[in-house]
This record gives structure tokens, sequence and C-alpha cells, in this order.
């Protein structure tokens, strides 16, 4: 009988096997660590959350800055427009003192026109009579009054020129250093400082100072006819004890009839058994360039020389530097028949 040698078993699983797997197993890891990307960027912090309140708080903050920056805006928009309005005004002045500047050299010559009557007031001269102009009298103006009163045309003509106005009112109370009292009326009769109504305005360096400011502002209304201003301060101010003088300044004349009105002036203005008037009346026109080669223009010479001659005083034509060529009133040529 024949005995078959037994084969070896084969283990399947055998130690060198598994070695081979678990290097092969290795080396895929190693290969995975190779391969895997490496990001070194540093992890972000995460963001602090703000509070609710602390919030509100900013929110509030920012409003109130808005605001503010709007108040600020319109502060802003005030001052420039304040220093728009200032530049006008200070251009408005630079041109009237333009215009004063031009207009000096005329009434420099009135000035001293009016001078050659200086007041000299003293104890005698106030117990003289008043001195008679004559009749054809233009320079000089009698000056022995202790009483002024003006009445003075506000319309809007002599309005145009109302710097000039001004000016010869202390034009006149200079060549009278010293009275006793004064008086400024519009010819309708209102009064400058209407708390002196029917009073007479003391005298004195500040007065004359303030009477003239308030007549720069002073606007009333007028009809260019002197006649009721005239007979208001006649009515109210005469005084046979004071010697009172009224000057008129005005550029047209608008009432109805010259002859009508002379004889109205001589009914207020009576004289006495001597001939001396109440008081005199002295006249001051302004020819501008809205009553030049007007009817009421000459009419308002016309009839202040005629007032004046009767009433022992003297009218005073001041020439106008604003028009070329023309240097005084109209003559008695120019006046048309009433």
């Amino acid at each position: 009988m024949i005995r078959r040698s037994k084969r070896a078993e084969v283990e399947i699983f055998s130690l060198s096997f598994l070695d081979i797997i678990a290097c092969g197993f290795g080396a895929i890891v190693m290969l995975l660590l190779i391969s895997r990307p490496f990001d070194d960027s540093p992890t972000p912090e995460p963001t602090p959350e703000v509070p609710a309140r602390q919030l509100f708080e900013l929110m509030a903050e920012n409003a109130a800055a808005g605001a503010r920056n709007a108040e600020l805006a319109g502060e802003r928009a005030a001052l420039e427009q304040q220093l728009v309005e200032a530049q006008a005004r200070l251009e408005r002045a630079r041109a009237a003192a333009r215009q004063s500047a031009e207009r000096s050299s005329t009434a420099e010559e009135v000035v001293d026109r009016m001078r050659v009557a200086q007041q000299t007031l003293t104890e005698e001269m106030q117990r003289r009579e008043p001195v008679k102009m004559p009749s054809n009298s233009v320079g000089g103006i009698v000056v022995d009054s202790e009483y002024i009163i003006f009445v003075i045309d506000t319309s809007g003509s002599m309005q145009q020129i109302w710097s000039r106005v001004t000016a010869e009112v202390g034009n006149v109370l200079d060549i009278h250093p010293t009275v006793k009292g004064f008086q400024i009326m519009s010819d309708r009769g209102a009064y400058l400082f209407d708390t002196t109504r029917g009073q007479w305005i003391t005298d004195s360096p500040g007065m004359r100072r303030g009477a003239q400011s308030l007549i720069e502002i002073w606007n009333v209304f007028s009809q260019s006819d002197p006649v009721p201003g005239l007979a208001a301060a006649i009515r109210t101010f005469y005084d046979p004890k004071k010697r009172i003088s009224i000057f008129v300044f005005g550029d047209e004349f608008t009432g109805a009839s010259i002859e009508a009105t002379v004889k109205e002036i001589d009914r207020l203005n009576t004289p006495d058994a001597s001939g001396a008037r109440k008081v005199q009346i002295h006249a001051v026109g302004f020819l501008n360039q809205i009553s030049l080669g007007q009817y009421t223009g000459s009419r308002f010479a016309n009839l202040m020389r005629e007032v004046t001659q009767r009433n022992g005083g003297t009218f005073v034509g001041l020439p106008n530097s604003d028009v070329a060529g023309v240097t005084a009133w109209p003559g008695p040529n120019l006046v048309r028949p009433n």
C-alpha cells in the first residue's frame, strides 16, 4: 500500500502579508499628510457684541450732532446775509459821501453868503427894532431874532435831496449861535418833536445835534404848500415881546393861487402901527432834478420872493450841483402867470 505524502497547508494571512498591508496603509496615510493644504492664517476673533443700551446712546448722540450741524449752518447763512447787508450799507454811505463832497463847494458858497449876516446878539441889539431888508436883497439874512421856526416841505421830491435839506438846517442854526428857543415843523404843521407841541425847544448844542439827527429820518405827509405850517407857527408862537424868524424850506408850490396865498399870509402876519410884521419870514429854495423845469418849482420861487419881500425876509435860492449847466433858480421870466 502506497502512502501519499501530506502537502503543507498554506496560511493566507501570514505575517508577511500583514506586513505588506500595514506598510501600504502607512504609505497612504503619509501621502494624505503630505498632500493636505496648510493654512497658516490666524483664526479671526469673534466680533464683540455691542449692548443695546450703548447702541441707542450712540444713535442719540449722532442725531444731536446732526441737529447742531443744521443749527450752525443756519447761523452761518444769517451771518453771510448780515455781511451782504453791511456791504450794501457801506456802498450807500460811500455814494452819499461822494455826493456830499461834490456839493461841498456849493454849500460853502451858501454858508459864506449867509455868514455876511453873522449874528452878534447883545443886550442893545435885542432892544432894537428889526432891520428892514431892502426889496432887492438876496445875499444877507437878518439874524437878530431871539427865536427861530423852521417850516419844511417833507414831500417826496424833497426827500430825494434830504441830506442837503438837513445840512441847510444846520447852516441856518450856525449863523444863529445863540437863540432863546427854536422849533421845527412840516409845511402841514406837524412837529418834529411831538412832545414839544406848542412849546419852544430850549437852545443848546445837544438839542441842535439831536434835532439834526431826528430830521435825517423824518418823513411825514406833505402837499408842498407852506401856508398851513406858516399859519400854525404864527398863531401858536407869536408874542409881541419876542423877536421871531420863520424859515420856509421847499422846492415846489402846489397851492391853487399865488395871489391868494400872499394875501392869506398878509392876513396872518399883520403889521403893527409902525409897519413891522409879527414875524420875519425867510425862505430857502432847493432846486433838484425833480423840480427842475416843473411849473410848481417856478411857482415856489415866485411865491417866496413875494412873501419874503413883504415880510422883512430874504429868499435864498440854492443852486443845483447835480444838474449840468444849472446854477440858480429860474428868474421871473420863467414864472408863468398864476
